[in-house]
């Protein structure tokens, strides 16, 4: 009596799972249903994992709430792909690492990206066999736990502009979505290119005897700093070069940012973010979270 017992589900070749319009069909693996449940599917080490672009286009049926965990392998959204799912959709990755190359649209929608530094069957595993008992927390792994946003692309939740006085504007089993959707970037670190987007900007809608309607912001989170498993796995980094917002007409929506160290105003810092005093004038937020995990300065200090 007394004993526990975990059953884990390795991944020793786990695939980098490739979002694309050109799938290699020599590269496929076959995704199969049995009674209705999916079956495992088995990679040799390096392979690539290619999702296609049906998977998501509206002309050829595809999904409008995409969930992808590869929590032992990468994702990369390719360059020139684009992913755009239905109003109200959802786009769920997990991942040891993300790059996302492409712009995303989910028009008051779900965008939700988290990588892991210590994977959580990593994790699981290491915790069944004992080899944490003797530390406080597992060590940081060296290049893993980071989201990478392009410069230029665009993670787009915002809710559409939706126009009844003309004829050609009509919304697929009379939906109308006005709320701003949600983006979520969660990571041991994130970075954030130049000029790159995240919108969860509240939508308008013009009703055909031209009254106006108007929809609220939603929520921009963008959460670095540690582990999204562990809050002992602190470190990793912030970079804030993009945008980020959620315009409304009514009201604005919410921002939540996380990072080592947040430093309001004053002299640009050597470590963590800044921020500067018109930072809360820009993006249209009506609410903001900020959370400073802690860090040490440059020289040496508890912060």
């Amino acid at each position: 009596g007394g004993n526990s017992f975990a059953f884990v589900n390795p991944s020793p070749t786990p695939p980098k799972v490739i979002f694309t319009r050109t799938p290699r069909p020599a590269s496929s693996i076959p995704f199969t249903l049995v009674d209705e449940k999916p079956q495992a599917m088995e990679f040799a080490a390096g392979t690539d994992w290619l999702v296609p672009g049906r998977w998501w286009s509206a002309s050829d049926g595809g999904f409008g709430r995409v969930l992808l965990e590869n929590t032992e392998g990468d994702i990369s959204i390719a360059q020139g792909v684009n992913v755009a799912l239905p109003d109200g959709g959802s786009l769920i990755l997990a991942g040891r690492n993300i790059s996302v190359d492409s712009n995303i649209r989910v028009p008051g929608g779900t965008i939700g990206l988290t990588a892991y530094n210590f994977t959580p069957l990593a994790y699981t595993r290491a915790s069944t066999l004992g080899l944490l008992s003797n530390q406080p927390a597992p060590a940081v792994v060296p290049g893993q736990g980071s989201i990478n946003v392009s410069s230029g692309v665009a993670l787009d939740a915002s809710a559409p502009a939706i126009d009844y006085t003309q004829p050609s504007d009509s919304r697929p089993f009379g939906r109308e979505i006005l709320q701003g959707g949600a983006v979520s970037l969660t990571g041991y670190s994130v970075h954030l290119g130049a000029n790159s987007l995240l919108d969860a900007s509240g939508g308008l809608l013009t009703r055909a005897n031209g009254r106006f309607e108007y929809g609220s912001g939603g929520s921009v989170a963008v959460l670095a700093g540690m582990d999204p498993l562990l809050s002992t796995g602190a470190g990793g980094e912030l970079t804030l070069n993009g945008k980020l917002q959620a315009f409304s007409a009514t009201r604005g929506g919410s921002l939540a940012l996380q990072a080592n160290a947040i430093q309001l105003g004053g002299t640009r810092p050597d470590f963590g973010i800044h921020l500067a005093p018109d930072f809360f004038e820009q993006g249209g937020f009506t609410s903001y979270s900020l959370t400073g995990i802690g860090t040490r300065s440059l020289d040496g200090r508890l912060i």
